[in-house]
């Protein structure tokens, strides 16, 4: 099987940002240490206006609300990582102009242009197929958008690749 490849930056976008996974603000990564964050600054916004004089209380929060925002840029800080990692992926795929998939009884290639990865239905680790994306996992990990390999192929993979990959 001999498939021509369609490579869009915002196939794999779709992918990696799925479920708001790039926001700093609402990705499973973040939310919870931001919400710690702005509910003890609430919280110490509280205690600031209504107990003026109680210090220890104020500095206690302080401290509260000093680590939930240590807690938060940590966790920003990681996303920040991931996100550039995501970056860079999509560009290095997309440097090439053509990307080809051949399935055959032995391995599976990728042809990026001049450059040619083969591996061997038994050197893979583990498969995922997802309605958005195949990923394989070998000495190299691949993902495949279905809008790059359209519908009806990526059936087609799909169900070669599980069949030889069992």
């Amino acid at each position: 099987m001999d498939i021509e490849l369609e490579f869009n930056p915002d196939h794999f976008k779709e992918i990696y940002y799925k479920d708001r996974k790039g926001n700093y603000f609402l990705s499973t990564y973040t939310k919870s240490a931001f919400g710690f964050f702005l509910i003890s600054s609430a919280l110490l916004f509280i205690v600031v206006y209504r107990y003026k004089d109680e210090v220890m209380y104020i500095l206690f929060l302080c401290l509260i609300v000093l680590a939930s925002l240590g807690a938060y840029l940590n966790a920003a800080w990681h996303l920040y990582k991931w996100k550039q990692d995501v970056k860079d992926y999509i560009s290095s795929v997309g440097k090439y102009a053509h990307h080809r998939l051949i399935l055959s009884d032995e391995s599976f290639r990728l042809i990026q242009d001049q450059t040619e990865t083969i591996v061997k239905w038994n050197a893979i680790k583990s498969v995922k197929i997802t309605p958005e994306y195949l990923s394989i996992t070998s000495s190299e990990d691949f993902i495949f958008p279905m809008k790059a390999i359209g519908a009806v192929r990526y059936e087609e993979v799909c169900r070669m690749v599980s069949e030889k990959v069992k």
